[in-house]
């Protein structure tokens, strides 16, 4: 099982852009506890987040931005070295496109 992350543009002549986030065994192992751990509240919901508002987009952004920094610091004792490069990579592919569709 995966989380994707979809996303819908106001403009319905804009195509939606959908990409896989993470696989379900690391948000169980990894995601959440680090959430968890470094409180953020949107990254605890991951599995049934829902974003309508700008503002939570940016929240969302400011989260996976603190995850990364996390995770680039030497040795993040608390997520296992084999997902550390699979988070980096997701959060390095993704947040251009949520970006974006922020600034639309």
């Amino acid at each position: 099982m995966s989380l994707d992350l979809l996303i819908d543009y106001h403009n319905p002549a804009r195509e939606s852009f959908w990409h896989p986030f993470s696989v379900q065994s690391v948000l169980r192992e990894c995601w959440w506890p680090l959430a968890e751990k470094l409180e953020l509240a949107m990254l605890q919901r991951l599995e049934c987040l829902w974003i309508n508002e700008v503002w939570e987009a940016k929240q969302f952004v400011s989260e996976l931005r603190i995850v990364q920094q996390h995770l680039q610091q030497s040795g993040p004792s608390d997520v296992p070295t084999r997902y550390v490069a699979y988070m980096l990579e997701r959060i390095d592919t993704l947040l251009p496109f949520i970006e974006h569709a922020i600034s639309e």
